[in-house]
């Protein structure tokens, strides 16, 4: 009896030990402090996105809903911000004008937008970009099989207002549109 233990205990252990220990992680897994008594592991972020690069110079963030300005008669329909910052207008034949905008900062991560309209109203436009922006340019993550243009890459408070009186404000998201 004394011989057979001593050949189990030469073999590495005895069952309990095997049980006892944490199964080997599958391949391309990132591990995680366990919780009291176990491991947890991670799959790794998907490698499925593709990384999607807009430069400003490129085209333009489209309005998802344009804004109709009732006392103008103008659609706004899109912004660029290259090379300068604008809102690209429609007037009620569809002529499209490029309002610039003065009063600006677009920062990697914000806008702040004020714009006078001809027809003497003014836009503002506050909000974020869904993407990450590099220079002079934002980038975004794109599943597999998903066009990068029908994707929102920023929202704002968008505000209409004539001497000081709100007309209109609405939160909006815009989309990619490469330039013409």
């Amino acid at each position: 009896m004394v011989v057979f233990m001593g050949f189990v205990c030469s073999c590495g252990g005895h069952r309990e030990d095997d049980q006892s220990r944490s199964p080997a992680p599958p391949p391309d897994t990132v591990r995680v402090s366990p919780p009291p008594g176990g491991t947890i592991f991670v799959p790794p972020p998907s490698r499925d996105t593709i990384v999607f690069t807009f430069s400003d110079l490129d085209g333009f963030y489209v309005l998802r809903e344009p804004v109709k300005i009732e006392l103008g008669l103008y659609v706004v329909e899109a912004l660029t911000l290259g090379p300068g910052v604008a809102l690209v207008l429609a007037d009620d034949r569809g002529d499209e004008t490029v309002s610039q905008c003065r009063e600006h900062t677009v920062l990697p991560d914000t806008v702040h937008i004020v714009c006078q309209l001809p027809s003497s109203e003014t836009v503002t436009l506050d909000g974020h970009f869904l993407g990450t922006r590099v220079a002079d340019a934002l980038e975004i993550s794109v599943p597999p099989g998903q066009d990068p243009y029908k994707i929102d890459v920023l929202t704002v408070l968008l505000r209409v207002s004539r001497r000081g009186d709100t007309l209109y404000q609405k939160r909006h998201a815009f989309t990619l549109r490469p330039g013409e």
